[in-house]
């Protein structure tokens, strides 16, 4: 706890409520709903989450895209590649929301993560890291 504050808690709309962690800065918790939050690292960056325990073990925000991008069929990354090349941004997120069923938030993501990589030159690099972990020089 940072203490008191004249927050609302961002769950149940009850004062006083406090910022609870750090990666959770514009997110006050009352006590009550703040015991109902779990922490767990992220299986991508490592970075400790502080969520609802229904999310746990998901990946943070800025690893979710690249997680998902990492684990798709070569064929499918080379696809997005190309669509991300060569389509305009919505075009190129509605067909990446085709190609790995994923949301608008993480089709977004994996657009602005692979529009970065393309840009750089580094796209073949990362497609070609099937391993399922995060490619080193992704951002």
């Amino acid at each position: 706890m940072t203490g008191p504050a004249a927050y609302d808690c961002a769950l149940c709309r009850a004062k006083p409520a406090w910022t609870r962690h750090p990666s959770a800065a514009h997110h006050p918790l009352c006590d009550a709903c703040a015991a109902t939050y779990t922490t767990w690292p992220c299986p991508g960056c490592g970075n400790e989450q502080f969520r609802p325990p229904d999310e746990e073990g998901q990946p943070c925000p800025q690893c979710e895209p690249q997680l998902i991008f990492a684990a798709l069929p070569e064929a499918n990354r080379a696809e997005i590649d190309r669509a991300v090349a060569e389509l305009g941004a919505i075009h190129a997120i509605k067909r990446i929301r085709d190609l790995t069923g994923c949301g608008l938030r993480q089709a977004m993501g994996i657009r602005g993560n692979r529009y970065l990589a393309v840009r750089d030159g580094t796209a073949d690099q990362n497609s070609r890291n099937s391993s399922g972990s995060i490619p080193r020089n992704a951002s």
